[in-house]
């Protein structure tokens, strides 16, 4: 677990408020009405950063939700609001963004014992390479991790081709980093790509002509990273996710599963 010392002073402010909002924040009434969609980074022995959680917190949370909640595909809860097709109560779908290694090496294995799968978002630009992480070195996975993760039963979206800030990149560009990213995930899967995640995920790095070209691109949604729950008058393209983070206890946890951090969003639509 990072240890809450080596937070800088800002990290160390959100993981006040946060704890406070789980504590104190009103419920909105709607965890067991509206599904949810958990949106995480990395997973690790030890925390390398607020995106990572530890693989000792992340086996907590996936048994709670697992025995709390209705874990259910993000293609269910699209599918839900396409077709009308029926959700359990208290729905939730798990995302990672980004396709780091960890996440197949430590998060696979875990939510693999607790019986539930989950989507994993991918840049194929960044497939099988290394980038440097504070003083760490982070691997991505390789397509063959990929290939194991959907003939185990995940979902495979694109998170673009490089992971650009899509609302400051041209257009000629951003057909790559949208169109050209799911057609090369279909190629290396053999399997649909119908669902983007924005890099980013906040309203800085959108734009409507983003939004548009993933709308027709062929994608079946898009996936913000702003917290709250999915409701039927959203827009399918920016639909919230909760982002689960380091610093976050176990009652921070429990209480995004339970729409307590939703006015989180507040902060996260200033970015």
């Amino acid at each position: 677990m990072l240890n809450f010392k080596s937070y800088n002073p800002k990290e160390k402010l959100q993981s006040i408020l946060r704890s406070m909002l789980a504590g104190f924040g009103r419920n909105l009434g709607t965890e067991k009405k509206f599904p949810r969609i958990l949106c995480y980074h990395g997973i690790n022995p030890v925390s390398v950063n607020r995106w990572v959680v530890d693989t000792k917190n992340f086996d907590k949370q996936i048994a709670y939700v697992k025995d709390n909640c209705s874990v259910v595909s993000l293609k269910d809860i699209v599918e839900w609001l396409l077709f009308n097709k029926s959700l359990p109560s208290r729905a939730i779908a798990i995302t990672f963004d980004d396709g780091f290694y960890d996440v197949y090496k430590y998060a696979y294995p875990i939510m693999q014992s607790h019986g539930v799968s989950g989507t994993v978002f991918i840049c194929p630009g960044l497939v099988d390479i290394e980038v440097p992480v504070n003083d760490d070195i982070r691997k991505f996975m390789t397509w063959e991790n990929i290939r194991t993760l959907c003939e185990a039963g995940w979902i495979i979206g694109s998170h673009s081709y490089s992971h650009a800030k899509l609302s400051q990149i041209s257009k000629e560009k951003l057909r790559k980093e949208i169109v050209d990213s799911k057609k090369i995930i279909e190629t290396h899967t053999g399997h649909e790509c119908s669902l983007f995640c924005y890099p980013y995920g906040t309203p800085s790095a959108i734009s409507e002509d983003v939004v548009k070209l993933v709308r027709n691109a062929g994608y079946d949604a898009g996936f913000i990273s702003v917290t709250g729950p999915v409701v039927k008058t959203d827009d399918r393209f920016q639909l919230k996710r909760s982002k689960i983070l380091a610093m976050d206890s176990m009652k921070t946890f429990v209480g995004a599963v339970n729409g307590k951090l939703d006015l989180w969003s507040r902060v996260e639509k200033l970015h």
